[in-house]
């Protein structure tokens, strides 16, 4: 059966974003007088979304902080910290390898796309228009619009339904992730789960485990986007066109 919608998750599957953020929290939580390295924050609090994450940390043996910290004054620091950083990208340099070309042939098959984020709305936008896609959506829904973000299945099921009213099943979508959040919330919803892994940000033995987790759990996954070709033109990986590989289409932001 062909596909006829794509979701994607945002930060570390469209956009390689993920240390930036973590940067930006880095940076944040320092006037907090919490000293957490990037990399650290990463590992920690991977696939959740902002609140979450603060309140994981609050209560961290290590690095918790004070019951009384402010989560918005901590959210409105993070986020003009990422902001910044991220016009300071080159937008050629930010999408995950291959996402541009994998986007046009799926384009060119005529499949919608949605996109589903525990990032903030703004975040996401600023993310999706800086490497000019954000206009090729046809929905973009993010954890503050439902009732549980990510690892529930809240947002993919409120995109399954909008695509119910366009005649699209659910075995016609197809889901892709890059941490476990999105594998749990992915199945949760009944689909079929892809993971793009190669923005993962860690050592190359926690990427190996990370994948075989993700296996487990049931994802497809795959190192790039030219890998995951293969499920638009139901060919083998290794059969797509090499050059391909090396001459990806990448988009600017105007």
């Amino acid at each position: 059966m062909a596909i006829k919608l794509i979701i994607f998750d945002c930060d570390g599957t469209i956009v390689d974003t993920s240390m930036v953020h973590a940067q930006a929290s880095s940076m944040a939580l320092k006037a907090l007088g919490i000293d957490i390295q990037p990399q650290e924050l990463l590992d920690l609090t991977a696939g959740m979304d902002g609140r979450t994450a603060f309140e994981f940390l609050r209560t961290h043996p290590q690095h918790g902080f004070s019951a009384d910290a402010d989560f918005a004054a901590f959210k409105t620091h993070a986020d003009a910290n990422f902001l910044n950083a991220l016009h300071q990208i080159h937008a050629d340099s930010l999408c995950v390898e291959g996402f541009p070309t994998f986007f046009d042939m799926a384009e060119s098959r005529n499949c919608i796309f949605a996109a589903a984020s525990n990032g903030a709305h703004h975040n996401v936008m600023a993310s999706l228009e800086r490497v000019g896609y954000a206009q090729r959506f046809h929905s973009i829904v993010v954890g503050a619009q439902v009732a549980r973000p990510k690892p529930a299945p809240d947002m993919l099921l409120h995109i399954i339904e909008q695509a119910a009213q366009q005649g699209i099943r659910p075995h016609e979508i197809a889901f892709f992730g890059d941490t476990m959040a999105d594998v749990h919330a992915g199945k949760a919803a009944g689909l079929t789960v892809y993971t793009v892994i190669g923005a993962f940000k860690g050592t190359a033995a926690d990427k190996a485990n990370l994948k075989d987790e993700m296996h487990q759990h049931g994802a497809h996954v795959f190192e790039n986007y030219f890998d995951a070709l293969c499920i638009l033109t139901q060919r083998p990986a290794h059969h797509i066109d090499i050059h391909k590989r090396n001459r990806p289409k990448i988009r600017l932001a105007s």
